[in-house]
C-alpha cells in the first residue's frame, strides 16, 4: 500500500505528460520532414535561382577532389 501512494503521483504526471503530445502529422513550413513530405520525395514547390549561381559556400575542411 506504501509504495502504491509513493508511485501514485508519478502515474498521475505520465499521464498528463502523454496526453500532451502533439498530434503526429507534417509541420507548417516549405520543408516540414526530411525529404520534404512524408512519401520522402525530396521534391519542393520552391524556385531556385534562374541562372543555376552558387549563392554561398562554406569550407568544410575535407579532402578535396
Amino acid at each position: 500500500m506504501r509504495l502504491m501512494r509513493a508511485c501514485l503521483p508519478c502515474l498521475v504526471v505520465v499521464c498528463l505528460l502523454s496526453s500532451a503530445a502533439p498530434a503526429a502529422g507534417l509541420l507548417d513550413s516549405p520543408w516540414p520532414a526530411f525529404r520534404h513530405d512524408s512519401a520522402h520525395t525530396g521534391a519542393s514547390a520552391l524556385l531556385g535561382p534562374p541562372d543555376g549561381s552558387v549563392l554561398w559556400e562554406y569550407p568544410l575542411g575535407g579532402v578535396s577532389s
